[in-house]
């Protein structure tokens, strides 16, 4: 099934980097930025607004080299449901922004919710983001991601800057979850279990 790429970043002419939300995209996109002299602003210690780099990213790939990261399903599904947890939370105390209900709840209902709709376009599939592994010259697993930085490098034989760009403690974690939760979730991302991106 050919999937178009959710966002793809061009690093000069020679790599385009497939990104998926909440396998290092966003520290991707900084870097990438400081290595084009994009402004990177930061709204708080852990927080930027990549407003600027969203609207530079494509959503075509060229005909180079391509790299993804690919990341535990389990692991990436709980990094979002956090991160969108305190982002609702960032986002009503600065500047009122209605809560969704769902932030409310135990991991649970939130898992059993999700089986059912997408809270955040964030919560598809890495497989519905970034399509067929084969595709890729090379795919990083995310707990190896300076191994993916050293790779950009020395592919356009330039040093970018080293950014963790959202890095906060968690709400929610595996201890959290029992096996049905585990299982919930497994059936959730289906199309990333059968086609290798865990």
């Amino acid at each position: 099934m050919a999937v178009s790429p959710f966002e793809v970043l061009y690093f000069d002419d020679i790599l385009d980097v497939c990104l998926i939300p909440k396998n290092c995209s966003s520290s991707l996109k900084i870097m990438w930025s400081h290595l084009n002299g994009v402004e990177s602003r930061k709204v708080t210690s852990d927080w930027y607004d990549l407003s600027v780099q969203n609207s530079m990213v494509s959503t075509e790939f060229r005909d180079v080299k391509r790299i993804t990261i690919k990341r535990d399903p389990i692991k990436r599904y709980l990094s979002m449901v956090n991160f969108s947890i305190k982002f609702y939370n960032f986002m009503n105390e600065r500047y009122k922004q209605d809560i969704p209900e769902w932030i409310r709840w135990d991991i649970g209902r939130i898992i059993n919710g999700g089986k059912y709709w997408p809270y955040r376009p964030e919560f598809r599939s890495q497989y519905e983001c970034a399509g067929d592994l084969s595709q890729y010259d090379k795919v990083f697993d995310f707990e190896n991601f300076e191994e993916c930085v050293t790779f950009i490098e020395n592919e356009i034989d330039c040093e970018l800057d080293r950014v963790k760009a959202t890095v906060s403690k968690p709400i929610w974690t595996e201890k959290d979850l029992t096996l049905q939760m585990v299982a919930d979730i497994q059936k959730i991302y289906k199309k990333d279990y059968d086609n290798g991106w865990c």
